[in-house]
């Protein structure tokens, strides 16, 4: 799981005064590194979008939570603040809205339980064969009987590679 978290106030994640700041200060890209751990502070441009960020954060985890981003166009979960708080003017496509209190972590966790399945039933399932020399299922002459049994079980084949022949 990953979290994006939006600030409109602007990120103030590093001392003053330490290397990294100074350089982040000075327009450099900041990728901090320590045991176990990695940041990375970088410098946008006004009105870029956020598309990449999330298309990289996407790419690698299941489950990726946005925090802020409320005019945007994905669908969100509202956690209100007080008993009956409406919503802000603008806000849409709101999946839920979750009451203050501590049964709101058992509510959420309840929705992804009945979310999440048909999410992922809809992702096609595909295959890769990688042709190699010698035996087993990827040598040039098993190849196509390899294709046809993935064929039945995925949505789609991909042969990748040669043989080196």
């Amino acid at each position: 799981m990953a979290v994006l978290k939006h600030d409109a106030h602007g990120l103030r994640l590093d001392q003053p005064g330490t290397d990294s700041q100074r350089l982040f200060a000075a327009g450099a890209d900041v990728l901090v590194h320590g045991p176990g751990e990695a940041f990375q502070r970088t410098h946008q441009a006004d009105g870029k979008p956020l598309g990449p960020a999330l298309c990289e954060l996407c790419g690698r985890y299941d489950l990726v939570l946005m925090e802020g981003h409320k005019q945007g166009p994905l669908p969100k979960v509202w956690l209100q603040r007080a008993e009956k708080e409406a919503l802000p003017e603008g806000v849409r496509n709101v999946a839920a809205l979750l009451p203050p209190g501590e049964g709101r972590t058992e509510l959420l966790l309840g929705m992804l339980d009945d979310w999440l399945p048909g999410w992922l039933a809809r992702l096609p399932l595909l295959a890769c064969v990688l042709p190699h020399e010698g035996p087993g299922r990827g040598t040039p002459e098993a190849i196509p009987e390899t294709v046809a049994m993935l064929r039945g079980a995925t949505d789609g084949v991909a042969v990748v590679g040669g043989t080196g022949r």
